[in-house]
């Protein structure tokens, strides 16, 4: 796979999924369905990649962790440009026009010891993510927009003040 251009997350109302696309440099479009029960999986993924960073390793209190990774957060976040619109007309879809439905996780190190994040369905293709600092602070900020939209409960804040993956609400079984 060439290297990432355009990354968009958006929950999807009608389909109760987050779509998550990603463009790359030689115009190809990978397309993947994240459902809520992946998310919180995945949310949990990134927020243990966000806390693992080498540089933060030394801080052990837990209010110097939170600042330092709000500072790299946000410093990360001046870097990206979220304001470019998200190209639509791929020249290839090498997965097809319909989105794969996610359902492993894991993570591994690249060979320099960058975090991958390997994304894959229950059988089939799926992607390998090698996520220096700036492309998992971007990823992190478009997917804690889409669990907001989506209204599934899953508190995934980067924000200074609360750095916790939690569930805000309990189940509610029907029929």
């Amino acid at each position: 796979m060439s290297r990432i251009n355009q990354i968009q997350i958006r929950y999807v109302p009608v389909e109760d999924r987050i779509v998550l696309r990603l463009n790359t440099e030689d115009s190809s479009e990978f397309r993947f369905w994240i459902t809520r029960r992946y998310a919180k999986i995945l949310s949990t993924s990134l927020m243990k990649l966000l806390r693992s960073s080498e540089d933060i390793q030394e801080y052990k209190e837990e209010e110097v962790l939170k600042a330092v990774m709000s500072f790299q957060h946000d410093e990360a976040l001046a870097k990206a440009d979220f304001a470019k619109t998200f190209q639509t007309q791929p020249k290839n879809l090498p997965l097809g026009n319909t989105p794969v439905l996610l359902s492993k996780l894991t993570v591994k190190q690249t060979a320099d010891g960058n975090p991958m994040l390997c994304m894959y369905p229950e059988q089939g293709q799926g992607i390998d993510l090698a996520l220096q600092r700036q492309l998992l602070h971007s990823i992190s900020k478009l997917f804690a927009d889409a669990l907001d939209a989506s209204e599934w409960g899953v508190d995934f804040r980067l924000a200074e003040t609360n750095y916790t993956v939690q569930e805000t609400e309990k189940p509610v079984l029907l029929n």
